[in-house]
């Protein structure tokens, strides 16, 4: 009852960002944002806060040496508009938003963040991952994960296929430093493609199934069509080739076993079973 709830909250603050003509590409942020606040101050009732509590985080968040003047504006409108236009809560009247709003303006821009609005494929690093845990980018983006996952075992995928697709959107929205480019998806997945191949030296088939991941994401998730992709330097494909046990081999293994490891690796070879099947069914 208390996720209905939670998502009623949201609805309705999302349904006021498209009342105050804020583009949908950005509406996350928003929620982003207005989602910190109310943490700021989680053990107050957001009924009962006051312009104290409004001026003090507004004071908090200007310190932020990695939020730059637009990322400030944009969390004073966020709260702005759930704190006056959404909840209308008293307090709002008493906070001076044209000082906050200023204010903007004696933040420099930090050296370690790109600005989200100027986003080129070409320009971002894969370390700025490190900028990110999993946990805050899973938590920021929680709604496309929630998304994702759903799509995924309603599709009927195995459980090791929703943690390699995770495991590489994560990995894609970092790379753009927190953000899910909206526009040119073909040539944004394409430089981290390349990234990958290039800098990171990823195999052919872990290349493969950031590939497979991304288009899920873009395709399956936000109903965005990709298109087709450019040209990107394909992962080379490993020269050695697997080890393959002869039949005595086979046989000299399956003699040393006993008990749970003998049945196993017997259905493993017999059958072809991977791994994770067998401990699906174990």
């Amino acid at each position: 009852m208390e996720e209905i709830q939670i998502k009623k909250f949201w609805d309705h603050y999302i349904s006021h960002l498209n009342k105050r003509n804020i583009k949908q590409s950005a509406q996350r942020w928003y929620v982003f944002y207005a989602e910190q606040y109310i943490k700021f101050n989680s053990t107050t009732k957001l009924k009962y806060h006051t312009a104290e509590i409004l001026n003090q985080y507004f004071s908090e968040i200007g310190r932020n040496k990695n939020m730059t003047d637009w990322q400030y504006k944009q969390s004073i409108e966020a709260i702005e508009i759930l704190i006056c236009f959404f909840l209308k809560l008293d307090c709002c009247a008493k906070v001076d938003w044209k000082y906050w709003y200023n204010q903007s303006k004696n933040i420099k821009p930090p050296t370690t963040i790109n600005s989200a609005n100027s986003i080129h494929p070409d320009s971002y690093r894969y370390s700025s991952f490190q900028k990110y845990s999993l946990d805050m980018i899973k938590q920021h983006h929680h709604h496309i994960f929630s998304q994702v996952v759903n799509e995924i075992r309603r599709r009927h995928y195995s459980y090791r296929t929703e943690q390699t697709y995770t495991h590489w959107i994560v990995r894609y929205i970092a790379f753009y430093d927190n953000n899910i480019p909206d526009h040119s998806a073909n040539t944004s997945i394409t430089a981290f493609l390349n990234h990958l191949a290039v800098n990171r030296k990823v195999s052919s088939s872990t290349q493969n199934q950031a590939l497979n991941a991304l288009i899920f994401l873009y395709h399956k998730t936000l109903g965005i069509n990709v298109g087709e992709l450019g040209t990107f330097t394909r992962a080379k494909v490993p020269k050695n080739l697997p080890v393959v046990l002869s039949r005595d081999e086979v046989k000299s293994l399956l003699s040393n076993l006993t008990g749970i490891h003998y049945l196993m690796a017997s259905l493993l070879y017999g059958t072809g079973m991977r791994l994770m099947e067998w401990n699906a069914l174990h």
